[in-house]
C-alpha cells in the first residue's frame, strides 16, 4: 500500500507534467517564397516565424514586408488568436558586421522594429545571423557587436506596452558556437535561443561521405570532431557555457540529405560519395516518404536516431515519424523549452504521401504535448530534495 508521501510525490510528478505540457513552444519557418501562406495550418504551431520578407539593404536598413504580403498570415490569428507571427532576418555577414559597429543603426533598427511589429500586430523578431565571427567574410568584433544589438533591441522593445519577443537562431557545431556568442548575453536578452541542430553535414570536394544532416548521438565509431558533430553534443555544450534550458529551443529540420555514392555496395555512413544525389543533396518528407515502394533498402542508426534508404547508387537519409518523435523526446527530456521546425515548406503539406498533411510537424506536436516524458528539470528537482544527486560530467576538448 501507497505511503502517503509516496502518493504526494506521484502526484506532485503527473501535476507538474501536466502544467509543463502546456509552455512548451513549438515554433515553426514559414519560408515566404517556397509555401504560400493559404497552406498554413493555424494550429500547428505555437509561434509561425516569416522568414523571406525581411531584409537590410547596403546602408544597413530595414526593409519590411508591405501590408499585402503581411496580411494573409495575420488572418491565420483569426483562426487561432493565441498564434504567435514573427518576422526573421537573414542578414548579410558583411552588411550586418557593419551595422554591430554603429550605435546610431542599431538604434535605429531597434526603434523601427518595435514600432513597425507593434502597428502591425506582429508579436516578436528573429534574428539568423549566419554566422557572426566565423563565416569567411565576418569580423572578430562581430560577437560583442551582437550582444549590444540584443541588448539594443531588447531595450526599446521593453518600452513598448505588449510584449514583443525577441529571438536568436545560431548554428549548431560548437566552433561557431564558441567563437560567435556571448551566452551570458543571450540569457540576458533574448526571450528564446533555437539551435539550428541541423547541416551538420553536407557535400563538398572537401567531405565527399555520406553524412546524416540531424544525428542525434555519436556512434560508437565517431571519434575526435565527428564524435561532436551532433545535437547532444551541441546541446550540452552550451548548457555548460551557462545557457538557460527555458529559452533553449531544439531544431528538427523536415528534410535531409541525398548523395551518391562512389561504390554501390559501399553504402554505410561516411561511405565515399562523388556527388549530390539524383533529388539533390538537400531532399524533403516526400521525396522519402514512400522510397521502399520504390525499391530502396531501409537501415536505421539508432545514435543518429535517423534512417536512410539505398538503391544502386542513390543515398538517402531525412527525418520521418519515428526520427522526429525520438528527438523531440529528447528535447523534453533534457528539459528544453520547445521545439524549433524548419521548416513548414519540406514537411507534405498537401498529403501527397498519403499520411494526412504536415505529418511530421503533426508527430512533433503530438509528442511534445504528452505527457509521458519526465522533465529531466523535475527529476532534479525531485532528486535534490531526497539528496540523491549524480552530477552530469560534461569534457570539453
Amino acid at each position: 500500500m501507497l505511503s502517503l508521501k509516496t502518493l504526494f510525490v506521484i502526484i506532485y510528478v503527473y501535476g507538474q507534467l501536466f502544467d509543463i505540457a502546456n509552455t512548451y513552444v513549438l515554433t515553426c519557418y514559414a519560408p515566404a517564397y517556397n509555401l504560400p501562406p493559404q497552406k498554413l495550418d493555424a494550429k500547428l504551431c505555437t509561434h509561425l516565424i516569416i522568414i523571406g520578407y525581411t531584409y537590410v539593404d547596403t546602408d544597413g536598413l530595414l526593409l519590411l514586408p508591405n501590408s499585402t504580403q503581411l496580411q494573409p498570415y495575420l488572418d491565420l490569428k483569426r483562426v487561432n488568436p493565441d498564434l504567435k507571427i514573427l518576422l526573421c532576418l537573414t542578414p548579410d555577414n558583411r552588411i550586418m558586421s557593419q551595422i554591430v559597429l554603429d550605435d546610431r543603426l542599431m538604434e535605429q533598427m531597434a526603434n523601427t522594429l518595435a514600432l513597425y511589429l507593434t502597428r502591425n500586430n506582429l508579436d516578436g523578431f528573429d534574428i539568423d545571423w549566419e554566422f557572426p565571427v566565423w563565416s569567411i567574410d565576418a569580423k572578430k568584433t562581430d560577437k560583442k557587436g551582437l550582444t549590444t544589438l540584443l541588448k539594443t533591441i531588447r531595450k526599446r522593445f521593453d518600452e513598448e506596452k505588449k510584449k514583443i519577443l525577441l529571438m536568436l537562431t545560431i548554428g549548431a557545431p560548437y566552433t561557431i558556437i564558441k567563437k560567435g556568442y556571448d551566452i551570458n548575453a543571450i540569457n540576458l536578452y533574448a526571450d528564446f535561443l533555437q539551435i539550428m541542430t541541423y547541416d551538420y553535414h553536407d557535400y563538398s570536394r572537401l567531405e565527399p561521405i555520406t553524412g546524416f544532416n540531424a544525428p542525434l548521438k555519436a556512434a560508437s565509431y565517431e571519434y575526435a570532431i565527428l564524435a561532436k558533430m551532433n545535437s547532444d553534443y551541441t546541446v550540452r555544450y552550451l548548457i555548460w557555457k551557462g545557457l538557460n534550458k527555458n529559452i533553449t529551443v531544439f531544431g528538427i529540420p523536415t528534410y535531409g540529405r541525398g548523395y551518391r555514392l562512389m561504390f554501390k555496395h559501399l553504402h554505410f555512413p561516411y561511405a565515399p560519395a562523388t556527388g549530390p544525389s539524383k533529388y539533390g543533396i538537400g531532399i524533403d518528407y516526400k521525396t522519402i516518404c514512400n522510397l521502399t515502394a520504390q525499391g530502396y533498402i531501409s537501415y536505421w542508426s539508432n545514435a543518429a536516431a535517423t534512417g536512410y534508404w539505398v538503391k544502386d547508387y542513390q543515398w538517402l537519409s531525412s527525418e520521418n515519424a519515428r526520427s522526429v518523435r525520438l528527438k523531440t523526446n529528447y528535447a523534453k527530456e533534457m528539459g528544453l523549452a520547445g521545439v524549433m521546425i524548419f521548416g513548414m515548406h519540406t514537411d507534405d503539406y498537401d498529403n501527397e504521401c498519403g499520411t494526412g498533411k504536415y505529418p511530421l510537424i503533426s508527430a512533433i506536436r503530438d509528442t511534445l504535448y504528452s505527457n509521458t516524458t519526465i522533465k529531466q528539470s523535475n527529476i532534479v528537482k525531485y532528486q535534490k530534495k531526497n539528496k540523491h544527486i549524480i552530477k552530469d560530467q560534461f569534457i570539453v576538448a
